[in-house]
């Protein structure tokens, strides 16, 4: 009996840019993985909660319209504490960015512009890290935040 091909990752890639977009998303189905691209985070959100196919990691940018990235990952959380998300911003070096991203459930903030080679390695390194983890044992981001974090 022929052994079963382990499926690829599924991606989820939000941004408004859509030649960042379909640059992000070139990059990772390279590397071997499964894309799905939207322009808002309110088309991510829908998706995200689908439950017929997770996602296996998400990449958004914080500044959309109809719905910024942040709103959508403190919903998506809701159902899915577990799962890598990176958010792109092109105004992560300003103080409050990162903090905030992080009580929002971001696993990982990247500052635009970024070289989609780096973003690859990252994007990879958050799955490997995530692999090696055991199932359950982190608390979900956000549910223990220090008294100066900032709420999302």
């Amino acid at each position: 009996m022929p052994e079963e091909m382990p499926s690829q990752p599924l991606a989820l890639i939000a941004d408004d840019d859509d030649e960042l977009r379909q640059m992000v998303s070139a990059v990772l189905r390279a590397a071997g993985f499964r894309t799905e691209t939207f322009e808002n985070g309110k088309l991510l959100l829908q998706r995200a909660l689908d439950d017929q196919a997770p996602p296996d990691v998400i990449v958004s940018d914080i500044d959309m319209p109809r719905m910024d990235g942040l709103t959508a990952i403190t919903e998506i959380r809701k159902q899915s504490p577990q799962l890598p998300i990176i958010l792109l911003s092109a105004i992560a070096d300003a103080p409050r960015v990162v903090p905030t991203a992080k009580a929002c459930g971001a696993t990982l903030v990247i500052s635009k512009p970024v070289s989609l080679v780096e973003l690859r390695r990252r994007i990879e390194r958050v799955l490997n890290e995530r692999g090696q983890d055991s199932k359950g044992a982190a608390d979900p981001p956000g549910q223990h935040r220090m008294p100066d974090q900032p709420a999302c």
